[in-house]
């Protein structure tokens, strides 16, 4: 059994699958999902989602420093995402755009770098303070965010508690899904991009938007965890494909 989802890679919204997927997600089924159907609700974000808007608090723990930075995150259909920053932090991190073919880098002078697909990025580049050598890509809040081209299936292993793990790669990266089919989300994800130190990320507060899952809470670490970037969300805004009005909900406290 081979899935292939046609996605891009990368500047900002979130988009979810195809309409039988999407109804057996809205009906809450008692059943679980299959796999497959997990999957397209957590990936096929490429067709069928429009924009996400969003707040986000970025917390950085790395070995022995910690800081929160504020800002927003932008996800439009096709992959394309926008990571900024308020003031001060602006001059402290900079804005991310990625898209499908490129990664274009506005440092903490505004000034600005384009990246291309063959091009090494390393995250550790960016913020020298003894991160791991991530592609900025994989550390984007959804599952499979670094992919420029499509995502293929190699093997699934369902698990007794209804968990199934899902084997796959996109260009030179290896992913291990770990889906929860009752509610047809992605719960934790291991990704090796080639050359890279390994990223483990996990998805929680998942919240139901238009029928949609949002992760409010994503975590992003080392193997060790003595390296974790942790995305909070609030006032989320998601513009669904059926033209309905934008639906906000806060996770703020």
């Amino acid at each position: 059994m081979r899935i292939k989802y046609v996605g891009a890679a990368l500047l900002i919204a979130l988009v979810l699958s195809g309409c039988g997927a999407q109804n057996a997600l809205r009906k809450k089924p008692t059943q679980p999902l299959s796999p497959e159907a997990a999957l397209h609700i957590s990936l096929d974000r490429f067709e069928h989602w429009t924009s996400l808007f969003a707040s986000l608090k970025l917390r950085f723990a790395i070995h022995d420093t910690t800081f929160t930075a504020r800002g927003h995150l932008m996800y439009l259909a096709g992959e394309r995402y926008e990571v900024g920053f308020e003031k001060p932090y602006n001059r402290f991190i900079g804005t991310f755009y990625v898209t499908p073919s490129q990664l274009i880098y506005f440092d903490t002078h505004s000034i600005p770098t384009t990246y291309t697909l063959q091009d090494t990025v390393m995250l550790s580049r960016m913020i020298p303070m003894g991160v791991p050598n991530w592609d900025p890509r994989d550390i984007l809040p959804f599952p499979v965010s670094g992919r420029s081209s499509g995502f293929q299936t190699d093997s699934v292993q369902t698990e007794a508690d209804g968990r199934a793990l899902v084997y796959g790669n996109g260009d030179d990266v290896s992913y291990v899904l770990t889906l929860d089919t009752q509610k047809g989300t992605v719960s934790n994800e291991q990704v090796q991009r080639g050359g890279r130190d390994l990223l483990l990320k996990k998805y929680e507060r998942i919240k139901t938007v238009q029928g949609w899952p949002v992760a409010t809470r994503v975590t992003c670490s080392n193997p060790t965890g003595d390296v974790t970037f942790t995305w909070s969300f609030s006032d989320i805004q998601l513009k669904a494909p059926d033209a309905r009005p934008q639906q906000s909900i806060s996770t703020s406290k």
